[in-house]
């Protein structure tokens, strides 16, 4: 008779447990303090940010999205790289944790990332838009500067044609661009979730400067997936080019280590207005 008063008890209490208060999963953002995480649109995204001390009244702001990891584990590879580029004079970066996705840290950012396959859905690339908008208001940036790698920047070229003219400068780096393309080349269905980035080019803001690099050897986003993409941009009188990386790599280091870092420093140290 105890053993099953305290298992109606346990009962009772089940409720309160999972659903209390409804907060989100990440206790952590209670309240969002804008540097670890972002409250956007009732869901809390994990971001890690650099050299937010000592800047002046309108810094430049650099946000560093990851790519799908589609083989798994987590995606805090760009803390470091986000860490370096704050070494630049009036420079803040931050590295976004997309809708779904995990540091190896315990931070999570709620959201769903399907399974990271078709997952660059209108309300990831919305949330991710809310959090650049947020995050060029807190620091009253000059330039928003968006370096998106693979996943990251089929995402931002999505969202430079859904809200067109939040970002000064996209650095796309191994962009599938063409996803059709892509999932053809790669011998992969077609994806019925996503947004397409040549669906939206169109509507790209001519303000906006787009860079795309993939390496020469990439054999999962080739050249080929990016290209067509440039070309119609540059169509349209947008200021886009297209860099190839002379590496065989996909994965991120190689690529910043032989050209991607310098373009951005490149870019750091351009027009500022």
């Amino acid at each position: 008779m105890f053993f099953r008063v305290l298992a109606l008890i346990g009962l009772m209490l089940l409720p309160a447990v999972a659903w209390g208060g409804g907060e989100p999963d990440s206790p952590g953002c209670i309240p969002p303090d804008g540097r670890d995480w972002l409250m956007v649109g009732g869901n809390c995204l994990g971001i890690e940010t650099f050299g937010a001390d000592n800047l002046g009244p309108r810094p430049q702001l650099v946000v560093l999205l990851h790519g799908d990891s589609s083989q798994g584990g987590p995606v805090d590879y760009f803390y470091p790289i986000a860490r370096e580029i704050s070494e630049e004079t009036d420079v803040v970066t931050v590295a976004l944790l997309r809708p779904g996705y995990a540091d190896g840290h315990g931070k999570v950012s709620d959201g769903r990332n399907w399974g990271r396959v078709d997952g660059y859905t209108a309300e990831n690339v919305d949330l991710v838009a809310a959090a650049l908008k947020q995050l060029r208001q807190r620091y009253k940036a000059r330039r928003l500067i968006v370096l998106g790698h693979s996943g990251g920047a089929a995402t931002t070229a999505i969202l430079i044609g859904k809200h067109p003219g939040l970002v000064d400068v996209a650095l796309l780096v191994s962009c599938p661009c063409d996803i059709v393309k892509w999932n053809q080349m790669i011998r992969r269905p077609a994806w019925t979730r996503s947004l397409l980035p040549m669906a939206f080019l169109d509507r790209v803001d001519r303000d906006t400067d787009v860079v795309a690099m993939t390496g020469t050897g990439d054999g999962w986003t080739a050249p080929a997936t990016v290209t067509g993409y440039v070309d119609r941009l540059k169509a349209r009188g947008v200021d886009a080019r297209f860099i190839p990386v002379p590496v065989a790599a996909h994965d991120f280091k190689p690529l910043w280590l032989n050209g991607v870092k310098r373009e951005l420093v490149t870019i750091l140290h351009g027009n500022n207005s």
